[in-house]
């Protein structure tokens, strides 16, 4: 019997910076990951973005997640001896003047105005982009590259002889006196899987909205865009001519399988928005872990205590999950409390 600390459940973005913050801890840990089709981090653009919303809105504690997600994919990089934060502008089309002036007046924010440009610059790719007359850009926001992350991260796992790699099972499962998992036995088990949160027994809660995104990888040699650019849906340049190009959502059929309706407003959209000529690499799809709240979702499950939940971060986990993840163990280290819009025992409360 392999005995831990803690086991996690999933290594998407959630997973990972709770695992990285709990070693960082000195907590031993196993790690159960399945690389099941449809898990988000894998395909995610992984934008980090200031703003947000049609009303151009900071976004949700955005002031405190930002830095603290730089330093802590800094720190991975350093670990894993790779670079996994780059720095990007985002240019966003305007529909009406109202939303131009709407965007300026954001510059008067002490906090916004290190971002807004109060004009975009896309002269290098007027000829090989549909733009519209009106623009607002953003500078210094970022792109992780969520998807070398987790593979790179999976494998230093492996190398430390502390990842299963297999679907959890939960009738492997035993609580009492201590969590025992197959050949592990542990003192919490964090779950963190992501979608297929709304199959875990121990936490049917109607906290959940799990959302499919389609996209499109286009490989464009003559596009040269180096800002990724919002009409509708995004164009995020990934380097070597290749462009991330979604992504659609869909609440009601989540399969990992791509749609006909839905491929084919996405190369609607790339064919309308893109003047010069590209070829489509891939097509993919990915099941954000959404909240019906869009805010995350963690704690302790309020009958066994040590079951945790890490879960939620919906289309903004490259941002909350490395502060959240700190945010939790906090919280099992008795440090601080969980705010009750993202404590899991609220909905259990709920449910009785």
């Amino acid at each position: 019997m392999k005995k831990v600390d803690c086991i996690v459940v999933g290594l998407g973005l959630a997973g990972i910076h709770l695992s990285f913050e709990l070693q960082k801890r000195n907590y031993s840990v196993h790690h159960i990951h399945a690389n099941l089709p449809g898990e988000s981090t894998s395909v995610a653009a992984g934008l980090i973005n200031p703003i947000t919303g049609r009303r151009f809105v900071k976004s949700w504690m955005i002031e405190e997640v930002m830095p603290y997600a730089a330093d802590r994919y800094n720190e991975l990089g350093q670990l894993l001896k790779s670079n996994y934060i780059d720095r990007m502008h985002i240019v966003r089309s305007f529909q009406t003047a109202s939303d131009e002036n709407t965007w300026l007046a954001k510059t008067a924010d002490s906090y916004l105005s290190q971002f807004l440009l109060e004009k975009a610059d896309m002269a290098d790719t007027s000829e090989s982009l549909q733009l519209p007359e009106l623009m607002g850009e953003l500078k210094n926001c970022y792109r992780i590259l969520t998807g070398e992350l987790q593979r790179d991260y999976i494998s230093y796992l492996d190398t430390l002889d502390s990842i299963s790699v297999e679907e959890f099972d939960f009738e492997a499962l035993s609580i009492e006196p201590n969590i025992r998992y197959q050949e592990v036995e542990a003192k919490h088990i964090f779950f963190a899987e992501g979608w297929r949160v709304v199959k875990n027994p121990f936490f049917e809660i109607p906290a959940f909205s799990p959302t499919k995104g389609e996209l499109l990888i286009v490989k464009a040699p003559s596009l040269k865009l180096t800002k990724a650019y919002k009409k509708d849906m995004f164009i995020t340049p990934l380097g070597n001519d290749l462009y991330w190009c979604g992504a659609t959502s869909e609440w009601n059929e989540l399969t990992v399988d791509t749609s006909k309706k839905m491929q084919n407003r996405l190369v609607d959209f790339v064919t309308k928005t893109i003047k010069v000529p590209f070829e489509i690499i891939h097509r993919r799809t990915g099941i954000r872990p959404s909240s019906k709240n869009r805010k995350p979702v963690l704690g302790t499950h309020p009958e066994y205590s040590q079951l945790h939940i890490f879960n939620g971060m919906g289309t903004k986990g490259s941002s909350l999950a490395p502060y959240f993840s700190s945010q939790l163990v906090d919280y099992i280290e008795g440090k601080v409390e969980i705010p009750h819009e993202l404590n899991v025992q609220r909905y259990f409360a709920k449910k009785g």
